[in-house]
């Protein structure tokens, strides 16, 4: 496969993963609908920062354990990319962070997990971005936003 950019949410598979996720969680995409409809997302690179539910959204989410996220993680339903964007989204808006999330999106953002899918001349970069966005998961305080809206994009 090889991906050749190093940021979080590059690439048309993060891409749709983001608009997944932000679906699930409630996001109000009034204004967005034609970058929704739009086959070609790599249009929508200086939008991507806005694109964040809210920290009350994410935490309905996250707090209900019936809540359509809940659901889906708990049936492992969820996936390395979406696992990715979701700690994005709890750094980007001070959300809560469980432990088990936590875990998980730690396990996820391992190199071990993430070697395979990179360009040999992309791995050392990449590696470094993983170990910076694990960083700030382990470091991540609820009610903190701990990164700036460029961040991972």
């Amino acid at each position: 496969m090889g991906k050749d950019d190093v940021s979080i949410l590059s690439g048309d598979d993060e891409s749709d993963t983001l608009w997944t996720l932000l679906e699930i969680i409630g996001f109000d995409s009034e204004g967005y609908e034609n970058l929704i409809e739009d086959d070609n997302f790599n249009l929508l690179t200086d939008d991507l920062p806005e694109l964040v539910p809210t920290r009350e959204d994410l935490n309905a989410q996250l707090l209900d354990p019936y809540s359509e996220l809940n659901v889906l993680l708990s049936r492992c339903e969820i996936g390395y990319l979406d696992f990715l964007i979701l700690g994005v989204f709890i750094l980007r808006t001070g959300a809560i962070l469980p432990p088990e999330l936590k875990e998980k999106i730690l396990l996820t953002a391992a190199w071990e997990t993430d070697e395979w899918r990179w360009k040999e001349e992309f791995k050392e970069e990449r590696k470094k971005a993983l170990q910076y966005f694990r960083s700030k998961i382990e470091d991540h305080i609820d009610g903190k936003v701990s990164v700036s809206d460029s961040e991972f994009y």
